[in-house]
């Protein structure tokens, strides 16, 4: 009796080792894609870089059948853009939910960066503007008070803390910003500027469709 138990246990040892085995090889297997996943949440308008690339991202092998048409394949094809919706972790990454100047730029006539600085953060809304927000910008007249708006849905090139330092993820606060404006629009938003104190909010309008 000792012994029919004894062979039914290494039985069922090896059973487990071959599940354990199976399961391995499957999901080592070279015949699938490599796809990009996001290792932790990632918040919009975070850049992914070289040197963040680790800590946010990490490479699985998917079968091709489950694999999302704009699925990010590959390391290059998501370095130096950012994150236009916050994404969850262990979530497949897809070009849907990035965003880079180039594209924004082919739907303007003549873009051009222009920079702003803030000399308090609650100009630009408590510091938390990021590279790839869309903004609305006012201005505070300095001798009416009166609130102008100036420009909307405008596209934040880049955020830095107030050494000039990129804000590359949530930390730190936005002191200067650059900005995709057409060159039209250029000369009268300096012009505002000149008058009064600005104030920016993100764009509420865009953030409800989404």
């Amino acid at each position: 009796m000792k012994l029919k138990k004894g062979f039914i246990r290494i039985g069922l040892f090896v059973i487990l080792v071959a599940i354990v085995v199976s399961i391995y090889v499957f999901l080592s297997k070279d015949d699938g894609e490599k796809i990009l996943v996001s290792r932790q949440n990632i918040l919009h308008g975070t850049i992914i870089t070289e040197s963040n690339f680790d800590e946010y991202v990490y490479t699985i092998n998917t079968d091709k059948s489950m694999k999302p048409d704009d699925v990010i394949m590959e390391k290059e094809q998501i370095i130096g853009r950012s994150v236009i919706y916050d994404i969850a972790g262990n979530t497949i990454i897809t070009d849907s939910v990035l965003s880079d100047e180039e594209e924004i730029a082919i739907h303007m006539n003549n873009p051009v960066i222009s920079g702003i600085k803030a000399t308090d953060i609650s100009q630009f809304s408590g510091g938390i503007v990021r590279k790839g927000d869309y903004i609305d910008i006012s201005v505070i007249d300095n001798i009416t008070g009166a609130c102008a708006d100036v420009l909307e849905n405008v596209y934040v090139f880049g955020a830095y803390n107030s050494d000039g330092t990129l804000i590359e993820d949530n930390n730190g606060y936005a002191m200067i910003i650059n900005i995709l404006i057409e060159k039209e629009h250029e000369q009268h938003l300096n012009s505002m500027l000149s008058k009064g104190t600005i104030r920016i909010c993100k764009h509420e309008k865009r953030y409800a469709d989404e």
